[in-house]
């Protein structure tokens, strides 16, 4: 039996791509401030509460363009409008289910919205998400003693190689194929917001992150055996800041010193 396939639609520049990484859990699809980023469909597996099926990704139709004169709001892909409305319409049709995404959701949003029906609204950039609460449908293993420990074990090690450089380490349930990933603390703010507002209003406020280990990913798994094991301080600690940045590339996030990080990989 073939996986069902959910296409996300919409107006250009409202999270598509942005929610197109959250479910498949990469970075995938490129995502930017600029309306029109996204031209092309793109497809990727997906699972939510144990139910795989294929989500596509597709560029912003833009209702404001009949060709007519009128400024079109993705002014980056003017050129591109009716070839974007074409695969957009082109996912519709070989989709199961369309998620029509018309209004952008944002930091300024959470607050006013406050909740729905008793269930108040979390960002998922911000903070713990608290996933182990939802019901996913499977039966969740029992991790071995010896694991626990060595995560632990782990935690700490990189908590001491990257003080300074993130307010905390921590284990992720967010993450699903990456080994680590950003996010902003729980009462801070959003990372995305952080470059809006510097862009906008000359924001320059400094901000500590939190850095997310995927204790399931073989990079993280092989890192919890060199510290185990007492492997060269030196690998240990550029293996720590290769796996910061590339946390920070794919939040978008500049890197300190990319010549470092050249020797490191």
């Amino acid at each position: 039996m073939s996986k069902p396939i959910v296409a996300l639609v919409g107006r250009p520049n409202v999270g598509k791509s942005t929610l197109f990484n959250r479910l498949i859990g990469e970075r995938l699809a490129v995502v930017d401030g600029v309306p029109g980023t996204t031209r092309d469909r793109l497809m990727a597996l997906a699972e939510w509460r144990s139910i795989q099926f294929h989500v596509v990704d597709t560029g912003g139709i833009d209702p404001t363009h009949t060709g007519q004169g009128q400024q079109p709001l993705s002014i980056g892909s003017a050129d591109f409008i009716e070839q974007i409305r074409q695969q957009a319409e082109a996912a519709i049709r070989t989709a199961d289910a369309v998620l029509f995404m018309t209004d952008a959701i944002d930091e300024f949003w959470l607050p006013i919205q406050g909740d729905f029906k008793g269930k108040k609204f979390k960002s998922v950039t911000r903070g713990s998400t608290e996933l182990s609460k939802v019901a996913s449908g499977k039966k969740e293993q029992e991790k071995p003693a010896n694991n626990v420990e060595l995560t632990e074990k782990l935690l700490v090690r990189l908590k001491e190689i990257l003080a300074g450089e993130v307010k905390d380490v921590c284990l992720s349930e967010r993450l699903v194929d990456s080994p680590v990933c950003l996010v902003a603390p729980e009462n801070d703010v959003d990372i995305h917001l952080q470059r809006l507002l510097k862009k906008s209003q000359g924001y320059e406020a400094v901000h500590q992150h939190i850095l997310e280990i995927n204790d399931k990913h073989p990079v993280i798994m092989k890192l919890k055996n060199m510290v185990a094991n007492d492997a060269a301080a030196e690998i240990i600690t550029d293996t720590a800041f290769l796996l910061l940045d590339q946390a920070r590339i794919i939040e978008g996030e500049p890197l300190k010193n990319p010549a470092e990080f050249v020797r490191r990989l």
